[in-house]
């Protein structure tokens, strides 16, 4: 199932691995929004506040997140793509025209 909890149950392994001052900055202001699905393939869609979030998570912190979504009773196919709140914007205003 495509569970939004699983990022919450990620949450709580990425802090115990990452520290809480780590997990405050990078982790804490994101939130799952939704899942897209193509087949088998699955990816949790988690907004961040703005790219820097994005860029510095995938870049310092992808092992992390990965060990915490197998931990968490992630299949093994699922992914997280991260969109940045400007872009949750701009896809609303895109719906809404």
């Amino acid at each position: 199932t495509h569970d939004l909890a699983l990022w919450n149950r990620a949450l709580d392994a990425i802090g115990l691995e990452i520290g809480s001052h780590a997990f405050a900055t990078w982790f804490r202001p994101t939130h799952a929004l939704g899942w897209v699905v193509d087949g088998q393939n699955a990816q949790l869609v988690v907004e961040v506040p703005e790219d820097q979030f994005r860029k510095w998570i995938v870049a310092n912190y992808a092992g992390a997140i990965e060990a915490a979504l197998s931990k968490s009773g992630a299949a093994p196919d699922v992914g997280v793509v991260f969109v940045t709140r400007a872009d949750v914007a701009t896809a609303a205003e895109t719906r809404s025209t």
